[in-house]
């Protein structure tokens, strides 16, 4: 049996979330971007959740964010139900986005672990070996200068949501700084690992005479079309990190 999730209020988290069947139903198209931001900042501020770092691939994406209220489990709920309901309509299926169960949450204990989380998640582009550039990346991602700065604005896309509904018209999607730390100093940790990571990755790629993928390629696949290689998501599941062994909370 599964053991039941703990949710504390405060807690900073690593959220990862992927497609059924490793599919690309988030294929970075505007239409996919405009939801996934909109949403993302919708029901953010719904919930209390403070939003650090994101990075949306074409089969999965990760959040770095705070929860204050312990309002985690909630947010996914509502924030993956409504995506997925909007895909659907987008690509013109019925079926699960998502598989069954739920997201993969580990929870990060100091600032170094944080960091350290938010550049694996933003150098996914090129670890995942799609550009060598993450920056360049067409989905949502959050610049790290973007950071504890002003707010990107997101128009309700027209498609599946009615204007009479109860969502806004627009939404601002915000990212901050995380708890404890400074915003200079954190940015300038994130593009260092970014930096780091994409440099392995196109060391990795040349070492093995490969390719990185390529925009134009990208942006060909289909939906329905699955990832190959070995990108599957461990078969532990993590719940805390930390780089201190002294971080981690005492089992009783």
């Amino acid at each position: 049996m599964t053991v039941p999730r703990q949710v504390l209020a405060g807690t900073t988290c690593f959220v990862t979330r992927r497609c059924l069947e490793r599919r690309f139903y988030l294929k970075p198209t505007p239409a996919v971007r405009q939801v996934f931001g909109y949403l993302l900042a919708v029901m953010a501020e719904r919930h209390g959740i403070l939003l650090h770092v994101a990075c949306v691939l074409s089969n999965h994406y990760h959040l770095v964010l705070t929860d204050p209220r312990g309002e985690l489990p909630a947010f996914m709920q509502e924030f993956n139900a409504t995506l997925a309901r909007f895909l659907n309509k987008l690509w013109g299926r019925s079926e699960n986005v998502f598989p069954g169960g739920s997201y993969q949450s580990v929870d990060l204990l100091d600032a170094e672990t944080v960091t350290e989380h938010g550049a694996y998640a933003l150098a996914n582009p090129a670890v995942a070996k799609l550009l060598p550039r993450s920056k360049r990346w067409p989905g949502l991602w959050s610049a790290p200068a973007s950071i504890g700065r002003k707010g990107t604005i997101f128009e309700r896309p027209p498609l599946f949501f009615r204007r009479d509904g109860n969502l806004p018209a627009r939404a601002t999607l915000t990212f901050t700084v995380p708890p404890g730390h400074e915003p200079v100093a954190f940015r300038r940790a994130l593009e260092k690992g970014i930096r780091l990571r994409e440099r392995v990755a196109i060391a990795v790629v040349r070492q093995a005479g490969e390719k990185f993928l390529g925009l134009k390629a990208v942006m060909a696949q289909q939906p329905g079309d699955r990832a190959t290689g070995d990108d599957k998501p461990s078969q532990s599941i993590q719940r805390v990190a930390a780089a201190d062994v002294h971080s981690f909370p005492t089992r009783r």
